[in-house]
Order: structure tokens, then C-alpha cells, then sequence
């Protein structure tokens, strides 16, 4: 399980709760910050709240939506994203916009439906980004309805999605392909056990979809490359291995920028 909230990259500050996000990242005092997302405590439930915040999230705490996702869908335009696939994730109830941040929300859900993991990322000038409380990393963010043997790994959403976008300018239908994100990764040492999402997601395939090659498209950075070297280490006698990061760039939206939107429109 994975509870926290977002991390301002930038000013390296870490936040466990939409609490901890207005305390250090937007300069709330607490008992201001209590009250914007509550609507209003008494003091002693406030400093009870103090002292039992860690406790207070089991259960996935998705944001409350806004009544439209124009802030998200110009935000992911303006990363080369198309247009057709923001759509569809929208329309999926995989992306939305949410409230009183207008952060765009990646979800993940269970064999029933039930979102079980969600993701954020701000849409303005600061690089905010992290899982919700309550997220379940085992239903991390994905666009799975091919029916082929083969996955392609990645580690955000955000990359997930510059991915299917450059496969459907190159004309290849990205809703064939099963595409999984891991909700980010890290350098492994050897006693790492094998990706929560990635360990989820093959012992959940059907028998005729069972997962037998796995696509590799981790960052072109020194956690990127360790990481996908790890995984072929633990798996390379189970999965035929294919690491295949971005040409260019750090990652895939940095391949999409610099070698797509300014060429053909979407």
C-alpha cells in the first residue's frame, strides 16, 4: 500500500495527505488546513485530527471531481498528448479532473470496478506529483484491452500515454496493446522482490492472455536504466525481456515533444 499524496519535486517536499499538501506546499497553518477540507472542526476534534492524522485513511480518498476536465485535457494537450486517448480516458473513468486543486487524477481499479489506486499530478507551474492516500499499487494506472500475450511496462502514467500517442501516429492501433504503469520505480538491491503492479497484473490474466513477453520503457535516467536491469535479472527466465526506452529524451514525453508535435498535428 502506498499513503502518500504528492511530492513538490522542485522544493523536494513530501506530503502523506491532502493535510500535509496545504501545510508545506501551499503555507496553510493547520487549523486553516483542516478547515478548507472539512468544512469546518472544533478544536478538540482538530487536535484530535492532529494527533491520529496517520491513521486516518484505510480506504482509497479519492478527490472530488470537478464538473469538467478542460484544465486537464489543455494540460496534457499542451504535452503533445492526442486528443482521442484523453477522451477515452476520460470517458473510462481513468483520468479526471479533480477538486479544489485541478490536479489531473490517473485511477486504477480492481477485477470489479472499484478504483482502488489513484495518482495526481498538478496542472500549473509547480512539479507535484504522487499516489493518493490509500492506494493499492497492485491496480496502478493501465490501458489493457489487448488481447495478446505481450505488456509494455512504464513508469508513470505520463509515460503510459506518450507512448499510445506516438503508436497511433505511426498508425498502429494502441488499443490492441496492454500498457501498464508502475507507479514509479527505484534502484533495486538484491533482495528487491518483483514489482507489486507488474506481479498483480500477470497473476491476474486469464489462462489465454497470459502474459509471455514483457516491453520494457523505463526512463533514460540512472534509476530508469537500474531498474529495468533488475527486472530482467529476476525475470529473464520467465518472460522474453525487451528493453526499448525512448530514443531521445528522458522519456517518452520528451520523445513525443521533440520529435512528433511540431511535425504532424493531431
Amino acid at each position: 500500500m502506498s499513503h502518500g499524496i504528492c511530492m513538490w519535486l522542485s522544493r523536494k517536499i513530501l506530503c502523506k495527505s491532502a493535510l500535509d499538501y496545504l501545510i508545506k506546499a501551499e503555507g496553510y497553518n493547520f487549523v486553516d488546513a483542516a478547515n478548507k477540507l472539512t468544512g469546518g472542526f472544533t478544536k478538540e476534534e482538530i487536535n484530535n485530527l492532529r494527533h491520529d492524522n496517520k491513521c486516518l485513511i484505510r480506504e482509497l480518498a479519492l478527490p472530488e471531481k470537478n464538473v469538467d476536465n478542460r484544465r486537464v485535457f489543455a494540460y496534457l494537450r499542451s504535452r503533445g498528448i492526442d486528443r482521442e486517448i484523453i477522451n477515452y480516458c476520460i470517458d473510462k473513468g481513468l483520468l479526471y479532473e479533480s477538486l479544489p486543486f485541478h490536479n489531473a487524477v490517473f485511477v486504477g481499479y480492481d477485477e470489479t470496478d472499484i478504483p482502488k489506486y489513484a495518482s495526481c499530478r498538478a496542472i500549473v507551474s509547480k512539479r507535484v506529483m504522487g499516489e493518493y492516500a490509500g492506494s493499492d499499487k497492485a491496480y496502478s494506472f493501465r490501458i489493457a484491452e489487448g488481447n495478446n500475450d505481450t505488456v509494455h511496462i512504464f513508469e508513470s502514467s505520463i509515460d503510459l500515454l506518450p507512448f499510445t500517442t506516438i503508436e497511433k501516429i505511426m498508425g498502429h492501433n494502441w488499443k490492441e496493446n496492454n500498457m501498464l504503469s508502475l507507479g514509479g520505480v527505484y534502484i533495486p538491491s538484491e533482495h528487491s522482490g518483483i514489482n507489486k503492479t507488474f506481479h498483480y497484473y500477470i497473476h491476474s490474466r486469464d489462462k489465454d492472455k497470459r502474459v509471455r513477453n514483457k516491453v520494457l520503457h523505463l526512463d533514460n535516467d540512472e534509476t530508469g536504466r537500474k531498474a529495468t536491469e533488475g527486472f530482467i535479472n529476476r525475470l529473464g527466465g520467465l518472460f522474453s525481456n525487451s528493453d526499448e526506452p525512448a530514443e531521445c529524451g528522458k522519456d517518452f514525453n520528451d520523445y513525443l515533444m521533440m520529435r512528433f508535435v511540431n511535425v504532424k498535428e493531431r
